[in-house]
């Protein structure tokens, strides 16, 4: 009997700058790449813009590619990612 490998699905942390338009901006490289996106919370204060995201549909290189091309983002501040 053999194992059906299922999808890698993968967390996202971006902290951004509080722009209106930050999570637009955020979800872009996602549709992009042709990501399913599995849940979306962001967060927005005054301070800063926290937004999480579990994505599933990307390659193991295809989602540390996500985390430079977040990082790239002039509002972005940090990210983070996992599974």
């Amino acid at each position: 009997m053999s194992a059906v490998a299922q999808p890698l699905s993968y967390r996202f942390i971006v902290e951004a700058d509080p722009a209106g338009d930050a999570l637009v901006r955020i979800l872009a490289p996602f549709m992009v790449q042709g990501a399913v996106l599995e849940a979306v919370d962001h967060v927005l204060s005054d301070a800063s813009a926290l937004t999480t995201i579990r994505a599933a549909g990307l390659a193991p290189d295809q989602a540390k590619t996500m985390v430079d091309r977040l990082g790239s983002l002039p509002i972005v501040r940090t990210v983070g990612f996992g599974w």
